[in-house]
């Protein structure tokens, strides 16, 4: 047959629409003698007879026009998935795909790729690179070179991955998950334990009172808690109202046991339990690092003692000890996953909760960490299995972080694919508590609807994958029923479900050990388990699925009127700005 196959396609070393070879390699000297006259395709897909100089001049044309990618009218250019192909190819643009839900795809091993045939862009405004509901590259335009072809590649596929690798097996990746913390389990927190705790102002201080890390009275009391915190029974109420992933705080002495650091060994087993335990309900896991050896945060009972400096930045030992336990902690998922039990459920990791941001550029420092660590976790943890989430300190949207990170994935793509900013997003803790302010009813609403947006706007605009991994319905004055932190928290999902680039949330916590005589004591948080007590129903459309008997609603805030939001403008918004409705 013909050197050149028979397609109206045509590539470099690729193949045609129909599946034949298109090649522009130059036919033989005994094909030449053969024919004295050849054919060459036309753009049209016609076919053109000429002489072998003819030809020859018409090929080189064509080649020069495939190479410097300027497609004809009514074609598109792609960029071949097969990268070792380097393959550009041009062909017929395709009809408009109606839109259909993303579905899992678990024919990869658990590896959660998505597919779909929707092309519609998430709701709001769009960030420069698409952070899911992608189906293969996008669709790259002329004029770029061969460096720039490959880097709008790998974003594609980088964007596919961190769209799809939070997916757990009962809903699809266009809805953000709705997930929650086990705050307080392997992490004793006052706060969230004042009725264990007894004013202990942290796990240390609580277990010295105990007699210390070796003392049976002290191992006794935290297996209990360890045994009866986190059962059955909450995982599968959990499960009822919709959540289908749990951040589990830990700390360093999980994976790095000294006695001498004052704390109780054996969580591990515990750690293990729960996770099979997942497993068989579907669900997922973050394992967040979130107490390092000497504190990464002064005066924070979350970080196992409280100190008054945080000594992990100032410390060189301490420190190198902490880069050894985040490698630790990678290696115990890495174990986790080859058990039948307990394989396929972690799928996220953090490195550090809510850092000291005075820390951020110095050295040892917590850029330095990131820097540092997630080269060495990758060797450890591959991206299509584990995300990393990076935490920038407390509720602030931290400018600096933004955007190192963002030039971080693009310097270094496929090091920092499915690598998420961790935000943590809370009314309470200094925002509307702050000195001198007296709280309104309308104030939460407000923030979440009119501010927050604002406030989410340059790491939308950067184009990052989000993961709000601590939100809560704290107001910071306590004292609200459940009909108003019902409504917050619906507010919130909506917000979350509108946001490109969120790719789901974890609440501010599951559950909270308080006195017999009182369903809630000042400082503590409310927990999911009491804010869904009453049997409120989270609307299905941000919760990930939907029922006939209970239609999804959609938009942010849909029962508040957002025409009266006050005017805010998201270069100068800060997350300490007070927010009430308008009322003309």
């Amino acid at each position: 047959g013909s050197q050149y196959a028979t397609s109206s396609n045509l590539s470099v070393g690729g193949v045609g629409a129909n599946g034949s070879q298109a090649t522009v390699a130059g036919a033989s000297g005994a094909a030449q003698a053969a024919r004295p006259r050849r054919r060459v395709p036309t753009p049209r897909g016609g076919w053109r007879a000429c002489g072998a100089v003819t030809c020859s001049l018409i090929m080189a044309l064509m080649l020069i026009r495939t190479v410097f990618v300027m497609p004809v009218e009514g074609e598109e250019l792609e960029v071949a998935e097969d990268e070792e192909a380097a393959v550009v190819t041009t062909g017929s643009a395709p009809a408009p795909a109606t839109a259909s839900p993303i579905v899992i795809d678990d024919s990869s091993g658990g590896l959660y790729p998505i597919t779909s045939t929707s092309t519609a862009a998430p709701p709001g405004p769009a960030p420069p690179s698409a952070t899911w509901q992608t189906d293969g590259p996008p669709q790259v335009g002329g004029g770029l070179d061969e460096s720039a072809q490959e880097q709008a590649a790998i974003a594609a596929k980088n964007a596919k991955l961190e769209a799809s690798i939070f997916c757990a097996g009962q809903i699809g990746c266009s809805t953000p998950f709705f997930g929650v913390n086990l705050g307080g389990w392997l992490v004793l927190e006052e706060k969230l334990l004042p009725a264990m705790m007894q004013g202990a102002q942290d796990e240390w201080e609580y277990t010295k009172s105990l007699g210390g890390p070796l003392d049976a009275k002290a191992i006794e009391a935290i297996h209990h808690h360890w045994e009866t915190f986190v059962t059955e029974k909450e995982l599968d109420e959990l499960k009822a109202i919709g959540v289908t992933h749990c951040r589990i705080p830990v700390g360093y002495w999980l994976v790095d046991y000294d006695e001498a650091d004052g704390f109780v060994s054996g969580g591990e087993r515990y750690l293990f339990r729960l996770l099979a335990w997942l497993k068989q309900r579907a669900m997922k896991a973050v394992l967040d690092l979130h107490a390092l050896p000497g504190a990464q945060a002064a005066n924070s009972g979350s970080t196992g003692r409280r100190t008054g400096t945080a000594q992990f930045f100032l410390n060189a030992a301490l420190h190198q000890r902490g880069r050894q336990a985040i490698k630790k902690l990678a290696g115990l998922i890495l174990q986790m996953d080859t058990n039948i039990l307990t394989s396929d459920v972690v799928v996220g990791m953090g490195f550090v909760n809510e850092p000291a941001w005075d820390y951020w550029d110095t050295s040892p420092g917590i850029k330095e960490l990131y820097e540092a660590m997630i080269p060495e976790v990758r060797k450890i943890l591959p991206r299509e299995k584990c995300a990393i989430m990076l935490s920038f300190a407390g509720p602030a949207m931290r400018s600096e972080g933004m955007e190192w990170l963002t030039a971080m994935r693009n310097e270094r793509p496929e090091e920092f694919a499915a690598v998420f900013y961790d935000a943590h997003i809370f009314h309470a803790y200094g925002d509307n508590d702050a000195p001198g302010r007296v709280w309104r009813e309308d104030v939460d609403s407000c923030k979440t609807c009119c501010r927050d947006p604002a406030l989410l706007q340059p790491l939308v605009r950067a184009g990052l994958p989000i993961i709000v991994g601590e939100y809560s319905v704290e107001t910071g004055f306590g004292g609200q029923d459940t009909d108003f932190q019902q409504a917050y928290l619906q507010n919130q999902l909506s917000l979350w479900a509108s946001t490109p680039g969120i790719m789901g949330s974890f609440f501010w916590s599951f559950r909270t050990l308080t006195s017999p005589s009182s369903t809630s004591e000042e400082g503590t948080p409310a927990s999911l388990l009491e804010v869904m007590a009453s049997g409120a129903e989270v609307s299905p459309s941000l919760r990930g699925s939907s029922s006939a008997s209970s239609p999804p609603t959609s938009g942010m805030c849909p029962k508040e009127d957002l025409a009266k939001c006050p005017d805010i403008f998201p270069g100068n918004v800060l997350w300490t700005d007070d927010c009430h409705w308008q009322t003309a």
